[in-house]
């Protein structure tokens, strides 16, 4: 077998790969959800006592309104207790939470020294007794009805943890960050939900989720994602996870290009060492969930590097073989695609199909410098913010 043909096997497995993950697996759930249907009937309930939690590092601009979508959130004010963490935060943010605190007795605020927000979510869970919890972060809105409609979910005997859709609110139809967020969230939702009917969905969202007190458990380092790493231990405790439609929360920070690459490199990092903390849950004995789990995440994570492959076969395959010009087509049109939608990017030409090709190319370099972040161990869950609200540092 000569180098060729090596390659050529190599790229049908990668391209196999690609077709089945965004493909096959999305149509897999969604017939497979036609015959194992466990849909979750809510009966909304306001007589738990639940817990709101909010972990914040220079949240001046976007606390005030989150904190009032809360409070106004039709939740009876006597069961519903928020705690939140400031992260070494430096700018106005205590100040601002000072004014609630001496107007509300059910908001209980914490300084701590600069840590990273998983070490905040650890120290604020400590200090907590209700029995629901639900965490949410600085830039999200709640709608009124929502904690009363996931308490009923929540009491489901099989269920131990729920979240929501996100709606962006502050979006430029120019940014194709924004656009492509969009339309990817649109696509991850509809897998979410069929995984969720068949038992527990496989992927966080990092807006709105609560889970019960039982299934709380410390996260263990600075290097996992805290959203994901919920869901990850409550299937390890073979527990569902549901992603519920019927209510969203509304985002209000701006998205753009290169945030959404920033924040892939920091999901993948921290999403496969989170994938390490919680390795049993990729076990055929957790059945159908360590499929989802591969198949939502880990496979997708992957995918820079089959992308790589299909561009560096190039040097190795044959130009007689039957794959040379086929890679060459799709490498033009994917790469070539995204380099237009870029120069539109710089041109404000508002153009669906090229951005659509930009933030996939954008992800993947994410995904990509994300793979290498984690294999030289330099993820962490600090977080900073300039001026502007952006990320830049994680």
């Amino acid at each position: 077998m000569t180098l060729s043909n090596i390659f050529e096997i190599i790229v049908l497995v990668s391209l196999f790969l690609v077709i089945y993950t965004f493909l096959l697996y999305p149509f897999f759930v969604f017939v497979s959800a036609k015959f194992i249907n466990k849909k979750i009937i809510s009966t909304p309930d306001k007589t738990k006592k639940i817990a709101v939690v909010i972990a914040a590092y220079n949240e001046e601009d976007t606390i005030e309104d989150n904190i009032k979508s809360v409070l106004n959130s039709n939740y009876p004010s006597e069961n519903i207790s928020i705690y939140i963490g400031l992260d070494g935060s430096t700018d106005n943010t205590f100040k601002i939470l000072q004014e609630f605190v001496k107007k509300n007795n059910n908001i209980y605020v914490y300084q701590f020294e600069r840590g990273g927000k998983n070490r905040t979510l650890n120290k604020l869970t400590d200090k907590i007794t209700e029995d629901f919890i639900f965490f949410l972060d600085a830039d999200l809105r709640v709608q009124p009805n929502t904690f009363q409609h996931l308490v009923g979910i929540l009491q489901s005997k099989d269920v131990a943890g729920v979240m929501i859709p996100v709606k962006i609110i502050n979006k430029d139809n120019s940014n194709s960050g924004s656009t492509g967020e969009i339309i990817y969230q649109k696509f991850d939702a509809f897998i979410r939900y069929n995984e969720s009917l068949i038992f527990s969905t496989a992927n966080s969202l990092g807006t709105l989720y609560g889970i019960r007190r039982e299934a709380l458990s410390a996260i263990p380092d600075d290097k996992v994602c805290d959203d994901l790493y919920r869901v990850f231990h409550i299937i390890s405790l073979r527990k569902r996870f549901i992603f519920d439609t019927k209510y969203h929360v509304n985002e209000v920070r701006t998205k753009s290009l290169n945030k959404e690459l920033n924040r892939r490199i920091r999901l993948v990092s921290g999403g496969l060492s989170t994938l390490k903390a919680v390795k049993q849950i990729l076990s055929p004995s957790y059945g159908l969930m360590s499929i989802f789990v591969i198949s939502h995440k880990l496979l997708r994570w992957l995918t820079p590097i089959f992308m790589t492959i299909f561009l560096v076969s190039l040097v190795f395959i044959d130009r007689n073989s039957f794959l040379y010009y086929p890679l060459i087509y799709f490498n033009l049109i994917v790469y070539g695609f995204a380099l237009i939608g870029w120069l539109f990017e710089i041109l404000k030409i508002n153009f669906l199909t090229f951005k659509v090709f930009l933030f996939f190319v954008s992800m993947n370099i994410g995904f990509l410098l994300g793979i290498i972040r984690f294999c030289r161990n330099k993820q962490n869950s600090l977080w900073d913010r300039n001026k502007l609200g952006d990320e830049i540092k994680t």
